[in-house]
């Protein structure tokens, strides 16, 4: 092995290179991704992963509420529904707190059905993190139809009460990540096979499918 240093700027192209082959590997082999990197994601991807997810999370609450399915807005809140800017910052200010209720709540229920597939001593955090990893892979999709709809509406209330089928696409996204849910469950943990197509295909599919039945019956 040579002893030569290699120059500076050497070390860019490397971990570009790194970052690329991890995109590729959670997308086309989550199970390699899972087994390879879950347990070494530095801190900072952890929390990138869970304001990422907090983000979507406290988005999709102020949503509801103006599409009139929760508590309605009143008083000062009424300017998240006339102002980008306002309901940006709203989002924003309950990411944290969403991310968090999200990484350790979704968190217990992944691992929680991990002991109903047979898991014996599964780590609780690499649970965590997969959980939240595959929960940001759905969180990009909607964060990119959020800065799509931004573009296209004037005000966050007309982004929310659209009618627009399109508007399914990222919880399209959502089922997909479904299936690397499963897939690193199988690469992280030693599960049973029927019952880890139970819990972590059959049980979400079957929530979002009604989610979405929901959605286009609203339509």
């Amino acid at each position: 092995m040579s002893d030569v240093p290699h120059p500076p700027f050497a070390a860019a192209p490397v971990e570009v290179a790194g970052v690329e082959a991890r995109a590729t590997d959670l997308i086309l082999r989550p199970d390699r991704f899972a087994r390879h990197f879950v347990p070494t994601l530095s801190r900072g991807a952890v929390v990138a992963a869970v304001l990422l997810v907090g983000f979507v999370g406290t988005a999709d609450q102020i949503d509801l509420r103006m599409m009139g399915l929760g508590s309605s807005l009143q008083g000062g809140a009424e300017s998240l529904a006339t102002s980008w800017p306002h309901y940006l910052g709203a989002v924003g200010f309950g990411a944290p707190i969403a991310g968090l209720m999200q990484y350790w709540l979704g968190g217990a229920w992944y691992a929680l059905r991990l002991r109903f597939c047979g898991a014996r001593g599964a780590s609780g955090q690499n649970a965590r993190r997969w959980n939240i990893v595959t929960g940001a892979v759905a969180s990009i999709a909607s964060v990119t139809w959020l800065a799509l709809g931004m573009i296209r509406y004037e005000t966050p209330a007309a982004y929310a009460q659209t009618d627009d089928l399109a508007n399914l696409i990222p919880l399209g996204v959502v089922l997909w990540s479904v299936w690397l849910s499963y897939r690193g469950a199988h690469a992280l943990f030693d599960i049973g096979r029927w019952s880890s197509r139970f819990w972590f295909l059959a049980v979400p599919f079957l929530f979002y499918s009604a989610i979405m039945v929901g959605a286009m019956a609203s339509l």
